[in-house]
């Protein structure tokens, strides 16, 4: 995470920062991009960039779950807010609709994104995957608990297990749709792709809320 000296910063020269390391994290994969060049665009000295972040890996961990996850979220809760009327699954398919349209009005922000999957270090890779899949089971529990109060889940079920389940289910959704559609290279999300992704989507729902047994 930055230093209390970058939160220190006035808000401007902040958000330059920020700024510049969006567009070089948008449009270099994780090993390509530059430290050099970052700090050349935000007109900082690089001795200035590692008193605000440890090293290239701290800046890239703050920009997923500090800039982009955050802001991905934000966006998400706000539409449950606003579809208290939907049951579990209807929301579940609006979640994803509405997922795929903030990548494609913060296109820089999903090339991050997109990018994230293709990162070479397998290490460091884990480690933000662990991160990633905790704060999305915390974010699946509580709609579960929410279908489970209002009688569209069954109460018998292990909402902790579900969680893992959908959160899987998200992350090889998430990775299917990107090599299908080429998005980790085009970082292009228009219409014709979301009508494709949500078709798949919507295949996969009708499993979750149907299962497979013949009935």
């Amino acid at each position: 995470m930055p230093t209390k000296t970058f939160f220190n910063l006035d808000s401007e020269k902040r958000n330059k920062i920020i700024d510049v390391a969006i567009n070089e994290f948008a449009n270099c994969y994780y090993h390509q991009a530059s430290v050099n060049h970052i700090v050349e665009q935000a007109n900082i000295a690089k001795g200035s960039f590692y008193q605000y972040f440890a090293n290239k890996r701290d800046l890239y961990k703050y920009l997923l779950f500090g800039v982009v996850e955050s802001k991905k979220l934000d966006y998400l809760k706000q539409q449950i807010y606003e579809t208290d009327n939907l049951d579990f699954f209807r929301l579940l398919h609006r979640l994803y609709s509405v997922a795929l349209k903030f990548g494609t009005e913060n296109p820089k922000l999903q090339a991050i994104e997109n990018k994230f999957l293709k990162l070479g270090d397998h290490d460091f890779k884990e480690e933000l995957l662990a991160e990633a899949s905790n704060k999305s089971k915390d974010f699946f529990k509580q709609l579960l608990v929410k279908g489970v109060a209002e009688g569209q889940i069954k109460e018998k079920l292990d909402l902790d297990m579900l969680s893992l389940i959908l959160t899987q289910f998200n992350l090889s959704s998430f990775e299917y749709y990107l090599k299908r559609f080429n998005l980790d290279k085009e970082n292009k999300l228009d219409s014709c792709n979301r009508d494709k992704i949500m078709e798949l989507i919507s295949k996969l729902i009708y499993i979750i809320e149907n299962g497979i047994e013949y009935n």
